[in-house]
């Protein structure tokens, strides 16, 4: 696709609100939510995050504390353990109340900006973190331009977890592709769970065959998702019919090993699944430590290739980031306070105690650097595939409208069914979720 027409959907960045009901709690960062509060008033600044945080949290003030003789006697509190996908509406819901730092997965921005519940940040800030961290991040945590988050993670995608005890030896080429992983789960009498009815994992039937979306902001202001395979000049049509081919090739292996095939996403049943050996596959957000808290033999992977015609085709996923953002309010010296606070705990020198203390995967590409798929595995299989192309921020291409339809057509082509229903071809079937889904139908891309 030529990229230099779809430069404008960079000003669209980040979804609508916050995601649909339904879809998976895992890409807006829940790890270890819950637990009210608000901030204390008598604190000089309060911050929210997950429970799993607060160790390291504490010993993050403690050197902000020590990094400047001005903060030393600043009283700075938890006030709440909220995870990154909750604080979008913890925030909202009482900006008053809410905390002066917290972390935030990047889908939940917008709504908070739409309130004008946070924090700009600074020119200089955003020239700083595209050197650190890579336009895609700035980009990902921007609207209309304006900088709103600092990125500390990149760790924030669906990746396949593995019972490296099943694909050793003869097995270990298996692991790279989808019919290898299903065939040695059918052997061994596992289980894979890849959730086809769930947006956040079912798009690789459109990217591994060429096929993109994004949001459009109309003259109006109003976005839409926009498509480069919904139009019918000629290119855009043959396009379709690439994507078609991966949708009947998935639906083909999914009746094949619809016994073996698990569509879930759901983190209780797989990390049990783990515990009782159950699993040869899963494909879940960064959860690597209670997954190997569960089963030992747990290891991390890219995503694999299927098998389309006679090609293998690279399955792509969605990659997001989770960042620090303030709460914006009238008292522009504990903004600034907070804005400061934020900064120092997006470091470097943060971001890699997260990595070693929670195994967190850095936004910070040179501390990123400094670990390795031993150290690292789950993050460093994010960068193989994102260096290789194979990764799509989800903040700028998705909105609301997005997860029903996608999702209805996951569900289509596993119905353990040969047939596309009353639409007959499964190209009429992705038409048929374009134009019922109210999707942009435009070629925007070409």
């Amino acid at each position: 696709m030529n990229r230099k027409k779809i430069a404008f959907l960079a000003t669209a960045s980040l979804v609508l609100g916050l995601m649909a009901v339904g879809c998976a709690a895992k890409p807006s960062g829940g790890e270890g939510g819950g637990g009210g509060g608000g901030s204390s008033k008598d604190a000089d600044l309060t911050y929210w995050c997950p429970s799993v945080d607060n160790t390291v949290m504490e010993t993050l003030v403690t050197n902000f504390k020590a990094s400047n003789a001005d903060y030393a006697d600043l009283k700075i509190e938890r006030a709440a353990n909220w995870g990154e996908g909750e604080t979008s509406a913890q925030l909202i819901k009482d900006i008053d109340s809410a905390a002066d730092v917290m972390l935030m997965a990047d889908d939940n921005i917008r709504a908070c900006v739409a309130s004008e519940a946070l924090a700009p940040l600074t020119e200089a800030d955003v020239t700083k973190y595209t050197t650190e961290a890579g336009a895609g991040a700035v980009e990902a945590l921007s609207i209309d331009d304006e900088l709103y988050g600092i990125p500390y993670r990149a760790d924030n995608s669906p990746m396949p977890f593995y019972d490296k005890t099943l694909f050793s030896g003869e097995n270990a080429s298996k692991l790279n592709s989808l019919e290898g992983m299903l065939e040695v789960a059918k052997a061994n009498n596992k289980k894979v769970y890849l959730d086809m009815g769930n947006g956040w994992y079912n798009p690789f039937m459109f990217w591994s065959a060429g096929g993109d979306f994004g949001i459009h902001k109309e003259s109006n202001g109003t976005l839409t998702i926009a498509t480069n395979f919904g139009n019918q000049n000629d290119q855009t049509k043959a396009r379709r019919a690439e994507i078609a081919k991966v949708l009947e090739a998935t639906k083909a292996l999914y009746n094949k090993y619809q016994d073996e095939w698990v569509i879930s996403s759901e983190d209780s049943l797989i990390e049990a699944g783990f515990k009782d050996n159950e699993i040869a596959v899963a494909f879940l957000w960064n959860d690597i430590a209670a997954l190997q808290k569960a089963n030992a033999n747990v290891s991390v992977t890219k995503w694999p290739t299927l098998t389309v015609g006679d090609k293998a085709l690279p399955l792509h996923c969605f990659q997001s980031y989770k960042a620090i953002v303030c709460k914006n309010g009238a008292d522009e010296e504990r903004v600034d306070l907070a804005l400061e606070f934020g900064r120092f705990l997006a470091s470097p020198e943060a971001q890699r105690l997260r990595a070693t203390s929670l195994s967190y995967g850095p936004a910070n590409l040179s501390v990123a650097a400094e670990f390795n798929a031993e150290t690292l595995p789950f993050s460093t299989a994010i960068t193989q595939m994102a260096n290789a192309g194979l990764t799509h921020s989800q903040a700028i291409r998705t909105t609301s409208d997005f997860w029903t339809p996608i999702g209805n057509l996951g569900g289509l082509v596993t119905d353990k069914t040969a047939t596309w229903g009353t639409y007959g071809t499964a190209d009429r079937a992705i038409q048929n979720m374009l134009s019922s889904a109210g999707w942009n139908l435009t070629a925007i891309y070409d």
